[in-house]
Parts: structure tokens; C-alpha cells; sequence
């Protein structure tokens, strides 16, 4: 089984990232030498059917998933359509002040990308959670990265189970804020791991830029 993930782009721009993608665009292979499947930048996906979209099909975890994921964000941030009400999933929605970039889970799920500072006065409904997880840099990297984007065979995950032990996931309270905490320890480590996604990401940007103003 497999998944996608896409950013509905402004209409005026589709044209023109869908080439500038194609010429541009660079794989896991030849990045890291390998990975999961992911295809190449495209407007027809499989699980995603959504007008002007692009993004990718793919069945993989940790980096290579990373790299499909901060792409999408960053064809948010950069080109996309922008929205103040979005649906995250069935329990869950979001309204915000003023309209902001999304991408979308399996043609349904909008998730926020939301450069810097969250606004005041999002209204949450069905639950309430932190969302500092929507929070990223001009170019889409999350400004808190998570262990979930690495792969689990990297060197410094012998360490967790250690963390794990020190810090004893809560039987009640905040998971998030114990997940969080996890993340920052190993912050370093997750960073470096995901450095050539993220300077590769960062490459397209300053193309894009360059070429675009």
C-alpha cells in the first residue's frame, strides 16, 4: 500500500514548478545513494486527486518519507494556495485569523505550515493541542524536528531506549510535551541526519528564487 501528499498550487505557477521540478529535481539515490520508494514531482497521484496539485506518491518511512513531506511544505510556503479554515481529519479542524499555507495527506487531511510565529486566535475544534508542530522556516523545515523523520538503524537511536528509561513515557499527563522533550535531546543528531534533504530543499529554493525574484 502506498500514500501521497500534495500542495494545490496557485494557478498562475502550476505550469511553471511543474518545469522548473522537472528540471531541477533531485532523488534519494542520488542524495544519499538510496532509499524507499518516492516518485518524482508530479500532478497525478494516486491517493491525491486535488486540482493544480503537486506532490508524490510514495511508500516509505523516516528520511525518504522527510524528503516528500518538507517538499510539500515548502511548495506551501513558496506557491501555494493559502486557506484560514482547514480540515486536519475527521475529530479535528482548524479556523486561523488569516488565510496560510497547507498541504494535503492522501487527498483529505490539510495540514498547516505556518512560517515562524503561530498567529493568535486560531480557533481548534473537536480537540485542543499544541501546535507547534506546524511551525517552520521560510523554507519549510519544522522548526523542531522529530525522531519519527529518521531512520531508526542511524547510530545515535542506540541512545533512546537509555532517554526512554531516564524519562518514562507518562501513563497520564502531556505525551506531547514528553515526545517534544525526546526530540529536542536528540535535535542535533535528527539535524544532521536530515541535512541533505534539507540543503537539498534549500537549493531548489534559492533556484526558484534566482529565477523568480
Amino acid at each position: 500500500m502506498g500514500y501521497s501528499v500534495a500542495t494545490v498550487i496557485q494557478p498562475r505557477f502550476h505550469g511553471k514548478m511543474l518545469e522548473f521540478l522537472a528540471e531541477n529535481w533531485r532523488g534519494m539515490k542520488e542524495l544519499t545513494g538510496g532509499g524507499g520508494y518516492i516518485s518524482d514531482p508530479s500532478d497525478d497521484l494516486f491517493y491525491s486527486h486535488l486540482k493544480h496539485q503537486i506532490g508524490f506518491d510514495y511508500n516509505a518511512s523516516g528520511r525518504e518519507r522527510f524528503y516528500a513531506f518538507l517538499a510539500c511544505k515548502w511548495l506551501a510556503v513558496t506557491v501555494g494556495v493559502r486557506r484560514s479554515k482547514l480540515r486536519v481529519d475527521d475529530g479535528f479542524s482548524l479556523t486561523f485569523p488569516t488565510p496560510v499555507p497547507y498541504y494535503v495527506y492522501d487527498g483529505f487531511s490539510k495540514m498547516p505550515v505556518i512560517p515562524g510565529e503561530l498567529p493568535e486566535g486560531i480557533v481548534q475544534r473537536g480537540r485542543s493541542e499544541s501546535l507547534e508542530w506546524c511551525r517552520v522556516d521560510e523554507t519549510g523545515v519544522s522548526l523542531l524536528l522529530g525522531l519519527n523523520d529518521c531512520d531508526p538503524f542511524e547510530e545515535f537511536f542506540r541512545r533512546v531506549p537509555d532517554w526512554m528509561e531516564a524519562n518514562p513515557f507518562p501513563e497520564k499527563g502531556d505525551v506531547e510535551k514528553w515526545s517534544d522533550a525526546r526530540d529536542r535531546y536528540f535535535q542535533d543528531e535528527i539535524r544532521e541526519h536530515l541535512k541533505p534533504v534539507i540543503d537539498e530543499v534549500r537549493r531548489l529554493d534559492a533556484l526558484w528564487r534566482g529565477a523568480n525574484g
